[in-house]
């Protein structure tokens, strides 16, 4: 895989990850 893509879905699922995080604090 390119460097590139694999730093882009790197960055997606950290951001993905802290707002689902983001959500559950604001939920609770």
């Amino acid at each position: 895989f390119p460097f590139e893509m694999v730093s882009i879905l790197l960055l997606a699922a950290i951001v993905g990850a802290l707002v689902l995080s983001a959500r559950g604090v604001q939920a609770s």
